[in-house]
């Protein structure tokens, strides 16, 4: 059986593995929910490029979208042995330069 975890609970791992990659960067992680999903934000000054950020962060995301079919559809992750299903259908970063 997969067990879900909320997005909320999501965004707290996101943000536990960003900052055991990245101690020195401060990242700010928001949380959306909306009738047809979730999805959660990370925002970062400087640092670490996207791509290195989005490497760990989508790790973690729930779902994903099919243009040509138009169909969205999740992701099962594994996770200390189970089965997981993380609630942020999608995750997106942003590196702000300063």
């Amino acid at each position: 059986m997969t067990k879900y975890i909320a997005v909320t609970e999501t965004a707290k791992l996101i943000r536990t593995a960003l900052k055991e990659a990245f101690p020195e960067i401060k990242f700010s992680i928001r949380t959306s929910k909306y009738s047809g999903g979730s999805s959660i934000t990370v925002r970062w000054n400087d640092g670490p490029t996207e791509s290195q950020v989005d490497a760990i962060a989508k790790a973690f995301q729930g779902g994903y979208f099919d243009g040509m079919t138009d169909y969205k559809g999740g992701h099962v992750h594994m996770m200390n042995g189970e089965e997981v299903s993380f609630g942020g259908d999608f995750v997106f970063c942003t590196r702000v330069i300063s």
